[in-house]
C-alpha cells in the first residue's frame, strides 16, 4: 500500500513540475540595438517565451544587438503588445 502511495505522489510532483512552462504570464522583452533600446510586453507561456527571444535575438545578432527578458506583473489586457516608454 505505501508503494501506491510513493508511485502516486512521485507521477504527481513530475505532472506539477512539467507544467511550470505552460502557464501565461506578462515578460517584457528588451533590445538593444546600435544604441537604441526597445522594451515591449509580451504575453505568453515561457516554452512560447522562449521561441520568441531566440527568433529575436538572431535577428538581433545580424545587427550587432542583444534581448533579454524578465517578467512583468500585469494583466494579459494591460500587457500584450504594448511598447514601454524608453529614455
Amino acid at each position: 500500500m505505501k508503494k501506491i502511495f510513493v508511485a502516486c505522489a512521485i507521477v504527481m510532483a513530475a505532472m506539477t513540475l512539467t507544467s511550470c512552462g505552460d502557464t501565461e504570464k506578462c515578460y517584457i522583452v528588451t533590445t538593444e540595438v546600435a544604441g537604441a533600446t526597445t522594451q515591449v510586453y509580451w504575453w505568453g507561456t515561457k516554452n512560447n517565451l522562449d521561441v520568441y527571444v531566440d527568433n529575436a535575438k538572431k535577428a538581433a545578432e545580424l545587427l550587432g544587438g542583444k534581448v533579454s527578458y524578465r517578467q512583468a506583473v500585469k494583466s494579459k489586457s494591460d500587457c500584450t503588445g504594448a511598447v514601454v516608454d524608453v529614455d
